[in-house]
């Protein structure tokens, strides 16, 4: 997976040379493989997402001003992959408005997200008298937890030693609600519903009721 926090202008520039998503062959071979398996209502939910997520128009960045996202590219394999984009400044309001609160989580736990890193912006971070929450989101279909603001400021306190930093953890729902617009909610919604569907079938032991865990948009 790779992650990226970018302002607005490298936005502009980076969305005129790559596509947010290429699932056809995902998409293609998930319903041939499956289908024998999952029940009708389930993948009609899929085929649906998949007509959406087709049909999405591209977020228009240039509206927002000079903002913060924060990118992380998902990959099935050499050729399927798709884009998510959270809104920090969104998020930053969704915190606000829900009034949470900060909770210490364990650094050890977060030391496997972070890549691409600047050590110039790693050492600012380490000469912090005060270091501010960060912001972590639930991924539910790794099971995971991904920072969307703070990763130089998590590996400076491992490099400073300290075992806890403190974050706001936005749950799944907040999480797509912080996503700077629908095609990447769509995104996770597939994802998320494909993930679920594949481990009903796969582990014999899966209780879970899936019309309610499935993610309908």
């Amino acid at each position: 997976m790779n992650q990226e926090l970018l302002t607005d202008l490298e936005l502009l520039n980076k969305f005129k040379q790559i596509n947010f998503h290429r699932l056809d062959n995902f998409f293609s071979d998930f319903f041939i493989e499956y289908s024998d398996s999952i029940e009708i209502r389930h993948l009609n939910l899929m085929e649906d997402l998949y007509k959406k997520l087709k049909n999405a128009p591209v977020p228009n960045f240039s509206r927002f001003g000079m903002k913060q996202f924060y990118h992380r590219e998902f990959y099935f394999d050499d050729e399927d992959f798709f884009s998510l984009y959270w809104d920090i400044e969104l998020a930053t309001k969704i915190i606000k408005r829900n009034k949470l609160k900060p909770e210490a989580v364990p650094v050890k736990y977060l030391l496997d997200g972070l890549t691409q890193l600047n050590p110039l912006k790693v050492q600012s971070c380490i000469n912090f008298t005060k270091v501010n929450p960060i912001f972590i989101v639930a991924y539910d279909p790794h099971n995971t937890v991904i920072v969307i603001d703070g990763n130089h400021r998590v590996k400076a306190q491992e490099l400073k030693r300290n075992p806890y930093i403190d974050a706001y953890l936005l749950n799944d729902t907040l999480s797509m609600e912080c996503m700077a617009g629908d095609i990447f909610r769509y995104l996770y919604a597939v994802h998320t519903n494909a993930t679920l569907l594949v481990n009903s079938i796969e582990n014999q032991s899966y209780n879970g009721n899936l019309d309610d865990l499935l993610i309908k948009l």
